[in-house]
């Protein structure tokens, strides 16, 4: 039937009735969100994380994929969110609100959580930004005057807005000082930091080329019995004794082995291309017997490596707490 000939009282009727389901979907979204990422499956489809997943794949904006990723995040850590936003009760801004709010605070138990999403249901975005406030005053921590932005500003350009704090900006005008004889601007300062930066983190991961010759201890034994394939005087039964010293500890890679496989796959995943939180990740798993010889060895970055676990051992494996993170170690 045309909206156009529902009468007043239908056309209210189930306009109303519409949202309500709009609201119980946003619900179900954020619950198929949660199992996604627990997943990772967005790696499948070679995206880098949920947030690109939901704005190139699902055509959310960008600020419709942040609230909603928020707000999942936020119902894993408070059920009660996942209730409220279900009702209506709490709208997804308002959840955003909180979640920046409880990474300022991290005192609260979690009924004081609970406490506070009852607080700022049913209230408006600036009502509920008064409420959190106050609750920070009340902790005598000063609420955020602005949020951080990156904006187009020209063909080569970006505009930034950042917050940062007096200790960090007394840095910054020491470094100025520094090189005041060169009348330095605040963006060339920051480009000879990122670049310092870099160097650093590149030489960090460049091998020592002298290692002093130093007894080897039992762990080092171990090691270098898994870069040599076990071969360690022969002695398979001190390696056999060793294996067992060693039960449930990653795997180690050598410096000089992780430089040449960043080297290899030209610091990105290999999966991905992605070049931010890259791991170094056995391609026959450690665990059922995989080498740690170069060969073997792989960058996934961190999605992609876990995606790559629960294809492998199962997503209840991966995701339970407290298990031994043989695979995932950080790259240096």
């Amino acid at each position: 039937m045309s909206l156009q000939k529902l009468t007043d009282k239908n056309l209210l009727s189930t306009t109303k009735a519409l949202v309500q389901k709009e609201k119980r979907l946003t619900a179900k979204i954020l619950d198929h969100f949660d199992e996604i990422d627990r997943r990772k499956l967005y790696s499948d489809l070679y995206y880098h994380s949920l947030f690109e997943y939901a704005v190139k794949e699902l055509n959310y904006s960008e600020d419709q994929a942040y609230r909603r990723i928020n707000a999942m995040r936020l119902s894993r850590r408070i059920p009660l969110v996942k209730q409220k936003v279900e009702t209506g009760q709490l709208t997804l801004s308002n959840a955003n609100l909180l979640s920046g709010f409880l990474g300022s605070v991290k005192d609260l138990s979690k009924k004081e959580e609970s406490a506070i999403v009852s607080e700022i249901s049913e209230t408006s975005k600036r009502q509920c930004q008064d409420i959190l406030n106050g609750h920070l005053k009340e902790r005598g921590i000063t609420p955020p005057k602005r949020k951080e932005s990156i904006v187009d500003a020209g063909v080569s350009d970006v505009r930034m807005c950042v917050t940062i704090s007096k200790k960090t900006l007394g840095k910054i005008n020491e470094l100025k000082a520094l090189y005041g004889h060169k009348n330095i601007k605040l963006d060339q300062l920051m480009d000879l930091m990122a670049d310092a930066l870099l160097d650093q983190k590149k030489r960090e991961r460049t091998p020592q080329r002298k290692i002093q010759d130093k007894k080897l201890s039992c762990d080092t034994k171990v090691r270098n019995m898994d870069n040599n394939h076990g071969n360690c005087d022969g002695k398979d039964n001190e390696k056999s004794h060793l294996l067992q010293i060693k039960t449930n500890r990653r795997p180690y890679i050598s410096k000089s082995i992780r430089f040449e496989v960043f080297e290899k796959y030209k610091n990105k995943c290999a999966l991905c291309d992605s070049k931010y939180y890259l791991e170094i990740d056995h391609i026959i798993p450690y665990a059922t017997g995989g080498s740690s010889q170069v060969e073997n060895l792989r960058i996934l970055c961190r999605n992609c490596n876990q995606r790559e676990g629960v294809k492998l051992f199962g997503v209840d494996k991966m995701t339970a707490p407290g298990r031994v993170k043989v695979e995932h170690r950080p790259a240096v």
